[in-house]
């Protein structure tokens, strides 16, 4: 599956949206999630405001994290 990514100055960044789906997690779970420190994020506006997760640290936190199963007990 193929998800529109949103670019900025060459950067690719997710949604929180988009990170749940591909994760089989809800929205409230990659919001939580971020806010723990644990998928790494950038806020865009300030507190409250709009988060975006670098495409590419995603990536690379979902290989160093992939176990085939929602470590979260959180289904979609």
């Amino acid at each position: 599956m193929r998800v529109k990514e949103a670019t900025v100055n060459e950067r690719t960044y997710l949604s929180v949206a988009q990170v749940a789906l591909m994760m089989g997690v809800s929205a409230a779970t990659v919001r939580r999630k971020v806010a723990e420190g644990e998928i790494p994020a950038v806020r865009l506006g300030g507190p409250g405001n709009t988060i975006r997760i670098p495409a590419g640290q995603f990536d690379a936190w979902l290989a160093r994290h992939a176990t085939g199963t929602s470590e979260w007990g959180d289904s979609a």
